[in-house]
């Protein structure tokens, strides 16, 4: 299950849209002879915990959290 957690995030938008790139992976796809349809039917089958991050992240203002956190993670 965490292989499809990381093939979400690789595929997505950033939050709070997450839209899938599709379009992007078939590109990707026909540029390396490569089928993308195993990963589309992965996060189809992953909505409801799609719509569940995006209203975690809208409801829990992580933007916020985020930008706050942020200069933690800067090296100096």
């Amino acid at each position: 299950m965490t292989y499809i957690f990381a093939v979400l995030a690789l595929n997505t938008t950033p939050p709070p849209e997450m839209r899938l790139i599709q379009k992007e992976l078939e590109q990707y796809s026909r540029r390396h002879n490569e089928n993308y349809t195993w990963i589309l039917s992965q996060i189809y089958d992953m909505k409801a915990f799609m719509d569940t991050v995006r209203t975690f992240y809208s409801d829990f203002h992580i933007h916020t959290l985020y930008q706050e956190c942020k200069p933690w993670y800067i090296v100096l």
